[in-house]
């Protein structure tokens, strides 16, 4: 029985370690193109702001020195923060009058609040290009220039990056880096773009750009009013409509801080994780089987051969996924049991409060 456990785990781990290496060898990273350095001011840049105050006043002060020439607007959507975030964009809209408030709306019933602020900003953007991305991004010179490019060249409705992540707290060490670990392990990134179908999509809310004529004839985020995944969704949205999305990797050109604690970690993926199997109980309890106890099996099985495969798989997988997440190969390797175990936990976590109907995020109750 406990050989026929751990040789069911092992084959589980090795179709992820496949996933992973399409990812490895086909290379899903944005384009350095660097003939492409200018582009004309007809990108509006949308960033919905509730209590940023922290991270808005890194981001706008990196888009005056670097990149706020290439955008025709810079607008953010104060969602009824409770900090200083208003005064703190008002303030740098005296440096550059590119960066505009808008002042946020009340919830309407049925809307979640990312979702509303990011149909708020829509309304208001004139571009030709809508990039949504969130406060706690921060852009490099190239990466608007060579996003803009292959939005153009590949004639794509929506392009979306995932981001280098910054981690400097314990916490967030332990915890981050399972969002590029479970992306890259479970979803082919080039058969996002390649393939019609919306099963096989992805997408991220920190960085997303729009043709904005098709973006108004559709309404995204409207579409997707009361979805948490609201970005996975818009690009299945993308595809049922027979367009064509892509996501990337940013590939250096951006980096995000997305977390200031394992706790605040926990709680952020926590919302989401239960999602990505869409609410699919039986699903998700297996999927964390093989995420914690699985490897019990696999070493109780006393087989030298399994245990070495087992072992090398998971090893060569953090090395892959390290290395096109551009992340410590060294600490993942030495962390993966506890890593592991804080994966599973997230699990569990997200299972009880998407049961239980506690699913808040910033002061908001979202399920």
């Amino acid at each position: 029985m406990i050989l026929s456990i751990a040789y069911v785990v092992l084959g589980f781990m090795m179709v992820r370690w496949l996933v992973v290496l399409f990812n490895f060898v086909t290379r899903p990273l944005l384009p350095v193109n660097k003939s492409v350095n200018s582009i004309p001011e007809q990108i509006s840049l949308l960033i919905p702001a509730r209590n940023e105050e922290h991270n808005l006043k890194i981001l706008l002060a990196t888009l005056i020195e670097n990149n706020t020439s290439i955008f025709k607007e810079v607008l953010i959507l104060d969602d009824h923060s409770t900090d200083n975030t208003a005064a703190l964009v008002s303030e740098f809209s005296k440096q550059d009058p590119k960066i505009k408030l808008l002042k946020g709306s009340d919830l309407p019933t049925g809307w979640l609040g990312k979702n509303w602020a990011c149909h708020q900003l829509a309304l208001a953007a004139t571009g030709s290009y809508l990039l949504f991305i969130d406060a706690d991004t921060s852009l490099s010179k190239e990466v608007v220039p060579y996003a803009l490019n292959r939005l153009q060249t590949l004639k794509l409705a929506l392009l979306s990056l995932f981001p280098d992540q910054q981690m400097k707290s314990v916490g967030e060490k332990m915890t981050v880096p399972l969002m590029h670990y479970f992306l890259l392990t479970l979803l082919p990134l080039r058969l996002v773009k390649s393939t019609s179908e919306p099963s096989l999509s992805a997408a991220n809310g920190q960085f997303m750009l729009f043709d904005a004529n098709t973006y108004k004839k559709f309404e995204f985020h409207k579409l997707v009013k009361d979805n948490i995944l609201e970005d996975v969704n818009i690009m299945r949205l993308v595809k049922k409509n027979g367009l064509k999305g892509e996501v990337l990797l940013a590939n250096g050109t951006m980096i995000c801080r997305m977390y200031r604690s394992g706790r605040e970690a926990i709680n952020g993926f926590g919302k989401n994780f239960f999602l990505g199997f869409n609410k699919n109980i039986p699903a998700f309890l297996i999927y964390l089987f093989f995420i914690l106890p699985g490897w019990i099996f696999v070493f109780l099985s006393f087989n030298p051969a399994l245990i070495i495969t087992y072992t090398t798989l998971i090893l060569t997988i953090r090395l892959m996924v390290s290395v096109l997440s551009n992340q410590s190969v060294s600490f993942n390797f030495f962390m993966h049991p506890l890593q592991a175990m804080v994966f599973a936990y997230i699990g569990i976590y997200s299972l009880y409060i998407h049961l239980t109907g506690k699913v808040e995020w910033k002061g908001r109750k979202i399920s």
